[in-house]
Order: C-alpha cells, then structure tokens, then sequence
C-alpha cells in the first residue's frame, strides 16, 4: 500500500529524474579520462561514503526505523549491491560508446520493466492512462533521439554493445526499484542505499582482484564520477526510494522518461549546447505524454 500523499511522491520522483539528468554529463566526462571500471569504483565509492554520513547524522530516519529488524536491510542490500554494481558498470559502458542523451533514452526502457515486474511480483495493474501516455512519451523519445537533418548517425550512437549495455543498465535498475518497493515498509532505506553501495565496492575489488594505481585516476575521471556519484546512486537514488513510500513504481519510471529532455536543458545551461528544434519537439511531447497519468492520479486525490 502506498501512503495518501501522491503528491510528495510526485515531487520525489521528478527530483530524481532531474538528479538522473545532473547525473549524465559528469559521468560522461568521466569516461573520457580513464576506464569505465576505475570511473565506476570512483562513482560507487563516493555515493556510498555520503549515503554512509546521511545515515550516521539522520535521527529522523533511525527514528522512524528503529522498530525495523536489520536481517530484511542486509540481505535486500547484498541482492542491491550485485545489481547496483553490474547496472553502473553497464553504464559506463554504455556512456563510452554513445552519446549522453542516447544512454538516458535507453536507460528509459526502465519503464517497460518496471511495468511488467510490478504486475509479476506486486500485483500492480496499471490503468489505461499510464499506455496512453507511455506511447505518448514513447514518441517524443524517437523524436528527440533521432540525428539532425541532414546529419548521418555516428558510430557512437549505433554502436551495438553500447546500446545492449543500456539497455541492461535499465534492467537492473528497473529490477532494483521494483524490489524497493515490494520491500520499502519492511526495511531501513537510508542504510539500504549505503550497504549496497559497499556491497558494490566490496564486489568491484572481488571481480577485479587489483587495487586502481594514481595513474589510472587521473583527476578528470576523480571529479566527473564523483559528481556522477553525488547525483546519481546517491541523491536520485534515495528520491526514487522514498517516491516508492507514496506511489507505485510504474508512475516513478514514467516520470523517469523526462530524464533525456532535462539531460538536454542542462546541456545547454552547462556546455553551452543549443537543443535542435527536434530535440525541442521531442521533449515537449514527452512531457505530455508524462504528464496524462500523472493528471489522472492528482484527479483521484482530491
């Protein structure tokens, strides 16, 4: 059951879809100045140490789950950290060989998962209007993912591994946020997040059977993946967790598919990168197409 507050829901999860969009750009950089494994052990380090300082310093979040056993926390984290691992690693794969808004517009099939694994494992039926205005958003992502007129498409962003790997990313993530909140009553969220990132790190050093050397992290991929770090697993991450508190996951992804547009906007505030009319028409119409079920959910609460 959810609470009675779609709307701290809504805001919720559309911070944490503009937190996935502030994500993007520095985990892109970060990519360009070293491997995707040291960018990744840099990315889950970071966020693990902040979530691990939110956890120590909140005393309205030991409060509120102090009555929660630790065995649900701990084992749903372990489960977290291969695939918060396994996730951020395709992603960095996917950043190397395509370009930002390509990886948010795959990373966006999350929806679809989400969908179905809500129906599977949480019963959650989803209502006409979210089709409608998934298809809707579904349109406006072709639309801005498309090259410009008169460009041909690079390799970058029809590069087949990178478009398998975020596609996977989405996988995962969609997979985890479904877990969420099919377990969200019963666990502590704020250390949920900070043990599966340790669980990430821990993983990263078991799969990889090496310690990073300086040379390997030069400081361009140190800042990059640490603000990716900071944006990304930790702040969009905790966003989308407490959505889940106040309305269904289906909603959380379909507000997640702003994620490309946004990536856009702050393109053009950060870099200075001028959206083609295109990717203007795209986003828009993804918004309304966002914005149909979310509509139809406010109508229903008031």
């Amino acid at each position: 059951m959810t609470d009675t507050n779609p709307r701290r829901g809504l805001l919720l999860a559309a911070g944490s879809a503009l937190l996935s969009a502030c994500f993007i750009i520095p985990w892109k950089i970060a990519t360009t100045y070293g491997n995707p494994e040291e960018a990744t052990l840099v990315l889950l380090v970071v966020a693990a140490a902040l979530n691990s300082l939110t956890t120590v310093f909140s005393r309205r979040e030991a409060a509120r789950t102090a009555d929660r056993p630790l065995g649900p926390t701990l084992v749903l984290a372990l489960a977290f950290g291969a695939i918060s691992y396994t996730g951020n690693l395709f992603s960095a794969e996917a950043v190397l060989r395509l370009s930002g808004p390509v990886v948010a517009v795959l990373q966006r099939c999350e929806v679809l998962v989400v969908a179905l694994l809500g129906f599977l494992l949480l019963g959650e039926r989803v209502r006409a209007n979210y089709w409608v205005g998934t298809a809707v958003a579904a349109v406006g992502l072709v639309i801005l993912s498309q090259p410009a007129t008169g460009a041909s498409a690079t390799v970058s962003d029809t590069n087949l591994t990178g478009v398998l790997c975020g596609l996977g990313s989405a996988l995962c993530f969609g997979t985890m946020a479904v877990l969420t909140r099919k377990h969200i009553h019963a666990v502590r969220p704020l250390l949920l997040n900070a043990l599966r990132l340790w669980c990430g790190v821990a993983l990263w050093f078991a799969v990889e059977h090496r310690i990073p050397t300086r040379a390997e992290l030069p400081n361009g991929l140190l800042v990059g993946a640490g603000l990716a770090g900071l944006f990304g697993p930790f702040l969009a991450r905790l966003c989308l967790i407490y959505s889940t508190i106040y309305i269904r996951t289906s909603t959380s992804a379909l507000i997640a598919i702003a994620t490309p547009a946004l990536t856009l906007v702050l393109g053009f505030l950060v870099l200075g990168t001028v959206p083609s009319a295109r990717a203007t028409l795209g986003g828009t119409i993804m918004l309304l197409g966002i914005a149909v079920p979310i509509v139809g959910m406010l109508r229903e609460h008031q």
